[in-house]
């Protein structure tokens, strides 16, 4: 897959001494969709696709577009199942973020040179599932090896914010922080207004 290889998008020499000065710095992520709780329980992900599209919007967005049916989604379809869908269609999301992401993080993490397609889809499947299955493969071990030390997640204002709370007093080289995400605040005219109005009410003891 000779798109992406030790040098991705750094094209002359001066992009490569400046990235190189800097790589082994550790990560400072101000903004993810890390969900907290996943981080706590520290439990590993079984396939594939639970890591790259089970809760991607991104990835179900371009699934639609590309005319899979949401059963194959969102829906009952098994695991296997979606990734075969979303591994028919991916070729075509060529020029989309999300086809480079998810190349580098089967070349990163996975060492799978391999570019996703409806013919590379069992073997691909396999070679994740069989490495998922180690312990390495667990949140706070991958924390760990790509140096992260501190991480903010995304959170509504009526979290209780009990995971981040864990995530304190369990995680010692990791700090995970909470960050203020108020859409749901900012969105009066739409049908969850009031469910938002009497869950901020009881997280907050403010009628």
């Amino acid at each position: 897959m000779g798109f992406i290889d030790d040098d991705y998008l750094l094209e002359t020499e001066a992009a490569r001494s400046l990235y190189g000065e800097i790589a082994d710095l550790p990560i400072v992520d101000p903004h993810t969709h890390a969900d907290v709780r996943e981080i706590v329980d520290d439990d590993g992900w079984d396939d594939v696709w639970e890591v790259e599209g089970a809760t991607d919007h991104y990835v179900w967005a371009l699934m639609r577009n590309r005319g899979v049916p949401e059963r194959r989604i969102t829906g009952d379809a098994s695991n296997r199942e979606k990734w075969e869908a979303l591994a028919e269609v991916f070729p075509s999301f060529a020029g989309n973020p999300t086809y480079e992401w998810i190349h580098l993080d089967l070349r990163r993490r996975f060492g799978i040179e391999e570019r996703i397609s409806g013919d590379t889809a069992e073997e691909i499947w396999a070679e994740t599932r069989s490495q998922l299955a180690d312990d390495s493969m667990r949140p706070q071990s991958l924390l760990r090896e790509m140096g992260v030390e501190l991480l903010c997640s995304t959170d509504d204002p009526t979290s209780s914010l009990e995971y981040h709370d864990h995530a304190a007093e369990e995680i010692e080289d990791v700090s995970v922080l909470p960050t203020w995400r108020a859409d749901r605040a900012l969105q009066p005219g739409t049908d969850d207004w009031a469910a938002f109005r009497a869950e901020l009410a009881e997280s907050t003891g403010v009628p």
